[in-house]
């Protein structure tokens, strides 16, 4: 690479002769920010927790109200019953998905929790769970449809 600035040798000369009997300045006002630490990917450790954690979400116990057809709906009372629909249409789009086909209970309650606190850790607003638990509705609604075609 070629230098842009290149002194004559008398100014070289010149210089050194001015700067004999130097001494070069202490760094002793202003300290250097120490260099910053980049984000690592959480410990294994801390992973772990969080999933436990998150297993605490659901209870055994609870037996929810459900509605006697068609899949659950839940929407809080501060929000319009409208984005359901917005949802199941397809407006959003989800940036996670968990499959919880072929777990037993207790993984998908783990897989569940370790999808929450992905959720919260990564500020994620949308996520699919495909749970396959109302698979017999839609195949009875199938056979139904079949049966009035017929």
């Amino acid at each position: 690479m070629k230098k842009r600035y290149t002194l004559a040798k008398d100014d070289l000369q010149l210089f050194r002769q001015t700067v004999v009997g130097s001494k070069p300045l202490l760094q002793d006002r202003v300290t250097p920010y120490p260099p910053r630490r980049t984000k690592t990917a959480l410990p294994a450790r801390r992973l772990i927790q969080e999933q436990v954690d998150a297993s605490f979400y659901f209870s055994d116990e609870f037996q929810p109200l459900l509605q006697e057809e068609g899949p659950p709906r839940y929407v809080r009372p501060d929000v319009s019953p409208y984005e359901v629909k917005k949802l199941w249409h397809g407006d959003y789009t989800p940036e996670l998905f968990l499959d919880l086909h072929g777990l037993t209970q207790e993984e998908a309650k783990q897989e569940l929790g370790a999808l929450i606190a992905a959720c919260r850790r990564e500020h994620v607003h949308c996520a699919c769970v495909m749970h396959g638990a109302w698979q017999t509705y839609f195949e009875a609604a199938d056979a139904t449809v079949a049966g009035a075609a017929s």
